[in-house]
């Protein structure tokens, strides 16, 4: 089996236990080159389909790590593109692309709630392990310089946000 045939695995079993209500979509798993240092995985909407991306270089990564990273996706189709019709999906993906690119306020908010919807549906420790995973990988700068700020939970956040909720 291949990288994209385990992805496509994970994300089809993470439906049907977490997320019914995209049990009728079509969600395909892409590829991409290590080509961004940051970007490891994102996703998108085309017309009749939603496309998570994963990079390559996430290949090796734990499962309970690429788990959460994999949620964290599906949670990006379900809080960002389902249930709005065709062109407030387009004004709101070309917004948050851009909104990405150049680490706006808007950013910040989409991906702090996206980690929230993730601990949630039950994945708080995948999300952590996720976290956990970044602190390895990255310096410790480049996490703090570039990632957090953008509105991604650090262990910490993730940990504390998931006993409150009663997830941990």
């Amino acid at each position: 089996m291949n990288h994209k045939e385990k992805y496509q695995n994970i994300i089809n079993e993470l439906i049907s236990k977490s997320f019914p209500e995209l049990k009728n979509e079509k969600i395909k798993v892409m590829e991409f080159p290590n080509i961004f240092p940051l970007a490891e995985s994102f996703s998108t909407k085309s017309f009749r389909n939603y496309y998570i991306f994963i990079n390559k270089k996430c290949t090796k990564r734990n499962l309970s790590a690429l788990k959460g990273q994999l949620v964290h996706e599906l949670c990006h189709i379900i809080l960002d593109y389902t249930n709005k019709g065709f062109c407030s999906s387009f004004w709101h993906l070309n917004k948050k692309n851009l909104s990405v690119a150049f680490n706006t306020k808007f950013s910040r908010k989409i991906e702090n709630k996206t980690d929230r919807e993730t601990i949630k549906r039950g994945y708080a420790k995948q999300r952590y392990r996720l976290a956990l995973d970044w602190e390895k990988i990255f310096k410790k700068k480049l996490l703090n310089n570039s990632l957090y700020p953008r509105g991604y939970l650090t262990p910490e956040q993730i940990k504390s946000y998931a006993k409150k909720s009663r997830k941990w």
